[in-house]
């Protein structure tokens, strides 16, 4: 046998199709990639992106009252037949809605598969117009093999335009967490969509059918611009929240673009009294950040350094004025009460040094207890009895254990009372 016989005859050129393995979208660029939040909070962004005016989010229970699926679905404009393609068919293109009128939340095009964190399978039905104006439903469902599915298209006369997504849930403690009842549901919604939607007003978001409410959330707002300069121009919003609003800490900063969070951290300022604090930067600059991917990198990127270390100056300034505005409320309240002991402003150091140790101790007992919200008969029995306590020798042992002050905290108001 020749050796030319023995080789084997290779081809000068051939083309090979790329193939994306299905776990890579399952899970890198779903259940990997999204917290069960995270996941919703992207179903609801498509929708926004969609120029929805109302999102519905039903949470459907079986006998033994376990959460078993959930149903999201818009008014939006649908997916056209033209564009489903490369709406679903191409992994990382966005599709941008035809008739939007808002600013597009989404840029990456892999949002939809955020379902796989909640969910091994999900159904969708959307309904849209085609380039005549005939309407169309057309349905798939998106299951352990993404690559390929069938789509099923119909005439849709009359039919309202939309896009419903039917999801079958993981048994998983977040997901069963996420969906344990309708005010969680909204408190993570308002955590991911506060800026967008007192932005847009218009839109409602509901869950079983109780609309998601600012007011339930917001106390009060103010906003100012924060221009380019030393860091990207951003619009800064000042939120007060009540305390139904889940918060690990009492005064946090977001950062986000178009109402798209990437970023969530502690502002680092004592809190305000019986409040809560939200700031919302928004910024386009931040357009780049804004897939979850990328949002771990936000630490590294100079403009967003700027960005962070201006917002949170600022957010400490307006923290820091309001808490002294609230404090300095409390005290003229109380100043004006009966039982106030110091009727006149001292003129000499010892009464002063009595009225400042007094004055701090009623505006710490306003923090921990909130008495500055008491009637003006229980407000002065508390002046009178803090009056005779702090003539007691069992001072500091009362304080300890009504304020339930750690070793630290009774460390630094035992050098109070030794200073003055």
């Amino acid at each position: 046998m020749q050796a030319d016989d023995r080789k084997e005859h290779v081809a000068p050129r051939k083309t090979i199709s790329l193939r994306i393995a299905p776990e890579l979208i399952t899970r890198r660029l779903g259940s990997d990639l999204y917290t069960p939040a995270q996941a919703l909070e992207q179903l609801v962004a498509n929708a926004l992106d969609a120029d929805s005016h109302r999102i519905d989010i039903t949470i459907k229970e079986n006998s033994l009252g376990g959460v078993y699926e959930v149903i999201v679905s818009d008014d939006g404009c649908g997916i056209a037949p033209a564009d489903l393609e490369s709406a679903f068919g191409t992994v990382g293109e966005h599709l941008s809605p035809r008739r939007g009128s808002r600013d597009s939340i989404g840029s990456k095009g892999i949002g939809r598969f955020s379902a796989f964190a909640l969910a091994y399978s999900s159904l969708w039905t959307t309904i849209a117009d085609d380039a005549t104006g005939r309407r169309w439903r057309q349905s798939w469902r998106l299951g352990e093999n993404p690559n390929d599915f069938e789509v099923e298209t119909l005439p849709a006369p009359g039919a309202e335009t939309g896009t419903t997504v039917t999801l079958h849930l993981r048994d998983h403690d977040g997901v069963r967490r996420l969906f344990s009842g309708v005010r969680n549901v909204h408190r993570t919604l308002f955590n991911g969509f506060a800026g967008y939607l007192l932005r847009y007003p218009a839109v409602e978001i509901r869950v079983n059918d109780e609309l998601l409410q600012l007011t339930d959330f917001v106390e009060s707002e103010e906003v100012e611009e924060i221009p380019e300069g030393t860091s990207p121009a951003a619009t800064l919003r000042h939120i007060i929240l009540g305390q139904n609003v889940d918060q690990d800490d009492p005064n946090t900063i977001v950062f986000s673009s178009r109402g798209n969070a990437i970023k969530r951290r502690a502002v680092g300022e004592p809190a305000v009294e019986g409040k809560k604090y939200l700031a919302v930067v928004d910024s386009p600059y931040l357009q780049e950040l804004t897939n979850t991917a990328k949002s771990d990198l936000a630490g590294f990127d100079p403009g967003f350094l700027n960005l962070e270390r201006e917002a949170v100056s600022r957010s400490k300034a307006y923290v820091s004025a309001l808490r002294g505005t609230r404090e300095q409320a409390f005290l003229t309240k109380a100043r004006a009460n009966p039982a106030y002991p110091f009727k006149e402003p001292p003129t000499t150091l010892i009464p002063q040094a009595s009225r400042g140790v007094y004055d701090r101790l009623i505006v710490e007992l306003d923090k921990e207890f909130g008495i500055g919200a008491v009637s003006p008969k229980q407000l002065q029995l508390i002046l009178g009895m803090t009056s005779q306590l702090l003539r007691s020798e069992d001072l500091a042992d009362v304080i300890t254990k009504v304020l339930g002050l750690s070793s630290g905290e009774v460390s630094q108001f035992a050098e109070v009372l030794r200073r003055t």
